[in-house]
């Protein structure tokens, strides 16, 4: 099962979020722009846009008008990172 919180942003607010790996960010109304700490590229989405989250970051969130979104924490996470590159080897070999 999904973890799911709902968000609510206004300008000029900016929240401060600490993300997972693999935590998906889908706006349904709005605009908003996501920066990742000790990341130079802001990722920006739209309503009906969904990210996922590339790695664990403190994660500031901003609303270039009245905004709401949600973040999903996917339901059983990989227990390690290289259990993770082993699943995805493991895909990429049979979709071969």
């Amino acid at each position: 099962m999904q973890h799911s919180q709902h968000f609510y942003l206004d300008t000029p607010q900016t929240l401060a979020l600490r993300l997972g790996a693999g935590d998906m960010v889908h706006v349904t109304q709005g605009c908003i722009w996501l920066t990742l700490e000790g990341h130079s590229r802001d990722v920006w989405l739209n309503a009906h846009d969904t990210w996922s989250v590339p790695l664990h970051a403190k994660v500031w969130v901003s609303a270039q008008t009245q905004a709401t979104f949600t973040v999903c924490q996917p339901a059983s996470p990989p227990k390690s990172a290289k259990a993770a590159t082993r699943a995805g080897r493991l895909l990429l070999a049979v979709a071969a």
